[in-house]
């Protein structure tokens, strides 16, 4: 998505679908996993901006939320 060029609107320009298309040719599942992903980052873009979209960071830390999430997360799971 970084390649393309974005209008005013933050509305992605170009045909980045046929971008996604071509570089999961050989799986056509990840290819969908990743115009899901897209399709939920160019919405991101539309109502943050594109930096907001294409930012790498996380706006928390994981690993803390996990941890004091691991009550919930592993409630009902077997343990081994």
């Amino acid at each position: 998505m970084s390649g393309f060029e974005f209008n005013d609107e933050n509305i992605i320009q170009g045909d980045y679908v046929k971008t996604v298309k071509d570089a999961f040719a050989d799986n056509k599942k990840q290819g969908g996993l990743a115009m899901k992903f897209v399709a939920f980052q160019l919405n991101i873009a539309k109502e943050s901006g594109k930096d907001e979209a294409l930012r790498l960071e996380q706006d928390f830390d994981e690993q803390e939320w996990i941890q004091s999430n691991r009550p919930f997360l592993f409630e009902g799971m077997n343990t081994v």
